[in-house]
């Protein structure tokens, strides 16, 4: 509901509290993702894991540049740059978008 609301109003932030509450979230409905992303030898920082948890929950890189107040290209480097950390492989930020809902 808060994301929808922060997507509706730009000007809103996504705040502390609310990352929180969609981290708990995620550990509920999908217990194995926290540890699916960060199964590589590191840790991913909470900006990464978060935007696992966008990509996941199925939205848009436009909604993920909202939510994150990050820019486009950032967020596509990111998740090429996640593809390679988490999974080993080259690839498109769209490939990363593939596995990472695949995960349940």
């Amino acid at each position: 509901q808060r994301i929808q609301e922060v997507l509706s109003h730009p000007k809103q932030k996504m705040l502390k509290e609310d990352w929180a509450e969609l981290r708990r979230m995620i550990d509920e409905k999908i217990p194995s993702f926290y540890s699916e992303m960060n199964s590589y030898k590191g840790k991913l920082s909470q900006q990464d894991y978060d935007i696992c948890i966008l990509v996941r929950l199925y939205l848009s890189p436009k909604e993920i540049v909202i939510l994150t107040n990050n820019t486009s290209s950032a967020i596509s480097m990111k998740r090429s740059r996640l593809l390679k950390k988490i999974f080993g492989i080259d690839g498109s930020p769209e490939k990363f978008d593939e596995m990472v809902q695949k995960i349940f």
